[in-house]
């Protein structure tokens, strides 16, 4: 794949130095794993590479509904070597090593090296599936789901509904119990995982006179049910623009069987945390896609000649280039301050501390910048490659694509500022984040973003809401250049 792929073969450790040198600020640990981390990153750069574009390109999920003898199978299928490289990233203990060292940072790591938004999709699901299950309910499966144990299980979580996208209080998916099982009707629009999942989870309305968010609670739904037959129906795939490596549906729930997962009344609280998990992924994810877009630049800027002269020789490429290294970092900054946080409290259960909150708030603001830091830094690096960059065979192409979806994915923009928002003003955390600024932040900063939302905090509701994007973008500014300047 060499000049399919310029970063083909590169290590993707070793490449860049960023994840080193932010790994070293916020993760105690990190020398007892930096041998394996390393070679991780010669794995990723070789057969997820290939697979993952060869999915894309040439062997995207399709779906048969009926066997031979005309039953009903929704069977999806996926390209076999994906199975392998989903083993092989299992024994490189992406998510069990979550629970074996109560620590999320080993999981985050990889996954930034990884970064392919696809794949990285299926092992985001089963590390949230695994670890919701792993404190809410009994049963040991979470041991398969976070590769713990073999056989390997896969998971989903389906919680959007066409009536409102992101406003899950919305969904009208119904849950109705009968006697030790739950039974669920209704329709979920974005399943990702579909086909491949084992086990879901899955948001319903478990009292239609309990209006919104409040009267959500999470389920467990295995793909099949009690009597061995499929425990839902798979309405059709989606044909998506990229992230083509994990299957993603529209499923319809026919008194489908589901188990409660925790309690009723704390369902909307497991669905943030299963957010804040996924979030996290999204934000780890987004500039993984950005390192890959800087190392194909790289080389071909490398072997590229114009105007007599190979192109990194050029000072404008040369501060393209630049910039989407220092987007690198910024991402990686803000990513793992916030998994830095969300690591200290992650194993408490609803009703969460503020210390919680202060880890939600941090990772809204992280989630939304690395999207923007993600798409910037693939837009440039497509532009160095040209007109080849607007090409189907260009690596380029597909990093941009991927890049993309990272706005949209758990949350858009507007959804993140928003519930940043909530945060802030309902949870206040804002004392918290200058106190543990304090620690690094020069006092003119500290002053210039306390005045700042204090004026904030004079407007209106609806002028709040308006200039709420700015305000996180304010955070995510203070919160890079805090660290940048120590």
């Amino acid at each position: 794949m060499e000049y399919f792929s310029y970063a083909y073969g590169l290590n993707h450790f070793e490449y860049d130095n960023s994840l080193d040198k932010v790994l070293k600020l916020f993760w105690k640990d990190y020398k007892k794993y930096q041998d394996k981390i390393k070679c991780f990153g010669d794995y990723v750069s070789r057969d997820v590479y290939e697979i993952t574009e060869y999915i894309d390109r040439v062997s995207r999920p399709t779906i048969r509904y009926y066997s031979p003898i005309g039953e009903r199978i929704d069977y999806v299928w996926i390209n076999p070597y994906l199975k392998i490289v989903l083993e092989k990233l299992n024994e490189f203990e992406i998510n069990s090593r979550t629970i074996l060292d109560n620590s999320l940072f080993y999981h985050y790591a990889l996954g930034y090296l990884l970064a392919d938004a696809g794949l990285y999709c299926i092992i985001t699901l089963n590390h949230q599936t695994g670890i919701m299950l792993y404190k809410y309910h009994k049963s040991e499966i979470y041991k398969n789901l976070l590769g713990v144990e073999k056989p390997y299980y896969y998971g989903g979580t389906w919680l959007t509904e066409t009536y409102g996208g992101s406003d899950l209080g919305s969904n009208r998916t119904i849950a109705k119990k009968l006697d030790d099982v739950w039974l669920l009707n209704g329709i979920k629009y974005f399943t990702s995982n579909v086909g491949i999942a084992d086990y879901t989870l899955v948001s319903a309305r478990y009292d239609e006179n309990i209006k919104g968010i409040r009267g959500l609670a999470l389920f467990l739904v295995p793909k099949y049910n009690r009597d061995g037959k499929l425990n839902y129906k798979i309405i059709r795939l989606k044909d998506k623009s990229a992230t083509n490596s994990v299957p993603t549906g529209e499923v319809e729930l026919i008194d489908s069987e589901a188990h409660l997962i925790g309690d009723l009344e704390n369902g909307i609280y497991y669905i943030l945390e299963m957010l804040t998990y996924s979030r996290l992924d999204n934000s780890i994810g987004a500039i993984g896609i950005a390192l890959k877009s800087y190392i194909e630049a790289m080389e071909f800027s490398k072997r590229r000649k114009a105007f007599g002269d190979y192109l990194i020789n050029f000072p404008l490429i040369k501060r393209d280039l630049e910039e989407i290294k220092d987007n690198i970092l910024r991402g990686l900054i803000l990513s793992f301050k916030a998994v830095y946080e969300f690591d200290k409290v992650f194993s408490q259960k609803p009703k969460f501390s503020r210390n919680y909150d202060y880890a939600r708030f941090l990772t809204h603001i992280a989630k939304n910048r690395t999207a923007e830091l993600s798409i910037r830094s693939t837009l440039i690096a497509r532009e160095i490659f040209g007109g080849f960059g607007f090409l189907n065979e260009s690596p380029i192409e597909r990093l941009h694509r991927e890049a993309l979806v990272t706005a949209v994915w758990e949350g858009a923009t507007n959804v993140q500022a928003l519930d940043m928002l909530e945060v802030l003003l309902k949870k206040n955390v804002f004392d918290l984040f200058m106190e543990d600024f304090s620690k690094i932040a020069k006092q003119d900063k500290l002053d210039e973003i306390e005045n700042y939302y204090k004026n904030y905090l004079k407007l209106d509701d609806y002028s709040k809401q308006y200039y709420a994007k700015e305000l996180l973008n304010k955070f995510a500014n203070f919160i890079e250049e805090s660290y940048l300047n120590q």
